[in-house]
């Protein structure tokens, strides 16, 4: 509990555990009510004689904490009523350290059979109760996700709210890894990422860059899987790679935000077939990525369009005490079935649903600095569904043109985090996103434009704005885009940060009878208002 090192009194020593702490005073103080004392009575009194005794005052609630930890691990059975004696009297700093010394505790009681599938315990649920016995009788417990579900109960008993707590899945070198991510209640920009014992925390960075697993089990691959504190799915959240993935075979929409965690660089070549593109990269987390691309484009305009891209990358990057290497092939599907149309007047209305996947196989090193590394092949999927509806406006003159659309997109994902596959499969909402465009010609050489996009998510509402301006041939455009939370989101949200861009692209016209046409260059730069940080994407295409 205290060290020489801390205080420089030398008694300190003598007091380093509760244990040493609470004999020390009972040896010289001989309390003769001491028995009669409720706990926090007892915690007081210990704080002020370790003050006076060693010269350093530990917290209340660290004295209180291990009080709670030595019953719950004495009688599991208990666990709530132990947690709730001490809850008003801890700072949320120190809840936080509850749940990962018990991280720690169930680590060191793994159960591998379980893991592997086998034993009485391969399948359902372990509760937080066997989950103790575990670390009471020195006997195999459960594995991460169980883990994972136990801390969760554990903050919720301490008082932290179940809005602020979520469970995260994603790939690691050769399997998969659930931690725990808990919003500060005070500060909702910073996540802290608690991982068996280890913690981390982001406060500077959104969207899956504020998930970033810096510790022995970096993430892999496309994708982290959120759930809520009772194991519920409530999200997909793409990794910083993820996002690049998505960026070079899809574009981005603006109701996938303007956020970007990473700088990129792409040279593309537009071709009857599709669109092939070189890329490079570099995350806000420091992975340098570099790959090529292919993606083509469905005709908006047809009953039935598929969208669709594959991409190769290469990552490589580095985390507190590991270097990550991983070389992976993605891939990306959409197909949209359009109703026919039905026009009114200047007014023509459209429904349309359809399915949309990713998958991405890597082959994946982690060298770990202390020697030693972990290798494998991982392989992970989204398969979603989506549904909407479109209103489209075109006045008399044709010059005013509007569009208004409501989607509604849900992924498949198991019911339950903590039993994992076995508990049977769900289609769970990931967003509803609604979207508004207008154009209108204030001249043959000019048009004005404005899009703005409102997206509702479990982990927050957020919105999105632009404004352009496009000359009448539509060779050159220049655009201010704005996005932002409404309300409390969190910080893994992609669209939480409040962010400021500028865009600008232009055309040169080339004759049509010549191998290379229209040369294309985009440029975009982003300003992260919160954390003041800049991003940049340089594009340069050519047609042939």
């Amino acid at each position: 509990m205290l060290g020489e090192s801390q205080s420089g009194h030398p008694n300190a020593y003598q007091i380093r555990t509760l244990t040493g702490l609470e004999n020390r005073y009972l040896n010289t103080e001989r309390p003769s009510d001491w028995d009669d004392l409720s706990l926090l009575e007892r915690a007081q009194r210990l704080q002020s004689f370790a003050q006076s005794y060693s010269g350093a005052e530990p917290s209340l609630g660290l004295i209180l904490s291990e009080y709670a930890i030595a019953d719950m691990t004495a009688n599991p059975s208990e666990w709530r009523n132990s947690l709730n004696e001490i809850k008003d009297h801890l700072t949320f700093e120190e809840k936080l350290k509850v749940a990962s010394h018990f991280g720690g505790r169930f680590s060191d009681n793994y159960n591998y059979d379980r893991a592997n599938g086998e034993g009485p315990r391969a399948g359902g649920i372990v509760t937080i109760e066997e989950m103790l016995e575990s670390v009471r009788d020195s006997t195999p417990g459960g594995v991460c996700r169980d883990v994972s579900q136990a801390q969760s109960l554990m903050l919720q008993e301490l008082g932290v709210s179940s809005d602020d707590i979520y469970q995260v899945s994603y790939r690691t070198a050769s399997g998969g890894h659930v931690v725990l991510a808990v919003k500060d209640p005070d500060n909702p920009k910073r996540i802290v990422k608690i991982n068996y014992d280890y913690t981390d925390e982001t406060d500077d960075r959104t969207g899956g860059a504020a998930l970033m697993q810096n510790s022995s089990l970096p993430e892999f691959g496309m994708q982290y899987r959120i759930y809520d504190a009772d194991g519920k799915p409530v999200a997909t959240v793409p990794t910083e790679m993820g996002e690049v993935l998505r960026d070079v075979t899809r574009g981005r929409r603006l109701s996938d935000g303007i956020s970007q965690n990473h700088n990129l660089q792409r040279v593309y070549m537009d071709t009857p077939y599709g669109v092939g593109s070189l890329f490079t990269g570099t995350t806000t987390s420091g992975d340098n990525l570099v790959g090529v691309a292919f993606s083509r484009r469905g005709d908006e305009d047809q009953t039935i369009s598929t969208d669709f891209g594959v991409a190769a990358v290469k990552r490589d990057g580095e985390r507190a005490t590991v270097t990550v290497s991983e070389t992976a092939l993605y891939s990306y599907l959409r197909q949209n079935i359009r109703s026919p149309r039905v026009e009114a007047g200047n007014f023509s209305v459209g429904v349309n649903g359809g399915v949309n996947s990713e998958m991405i196989i890597s082959d994946n090193t982690a060298a770990y600095d202390w020697g030693g590394e972990r290798t494998g092949t991982n392989f992970d999927a989204r398969f979603g569904v989506f549904t909407g509806a479109d209103l489209r406006f075109e006045s008399d003159d044709g010059k005013t043109r509007a569009r208004s659309s409501i989607v509604a997109e849900g992924f498949l994902n198991h019911r339950e985090e903590q039993v994992g596959p076995d508990s049977g499969y769900m289609l769970a909402l990931d967003r509803v996103e609604w979207t508004t465009t207008m154009e209108r010609d204030i001249s043959p050489d000019m048009v004005i434009a404005g899009e703005s996009a409102i997206v509702l998510r479990n982990i927050g509402n957020t919105a999105a704005f632009r404004g352009r301006i496009i000359d009448g041939d539509h060779n050159f455009s220049g655009e201010l885009s704005y996005q932002g939370p409404l309300g409390d989101a969190a910080a893994f949200n992609p669209m939480s940060g409040e962010q400021l861009g500028l865009g600008v692209q232009k055309t040169w016209e080339s004759r049509s009878d010549g191998f290379f046409q229209d040369p294309h260059f985009r440029l975009d730069y982003v300003r992260d208002l919160d954390f003041d940080r800049d991003a940049v994407t340089a594009t340069f295409g050519l047609k042939f």
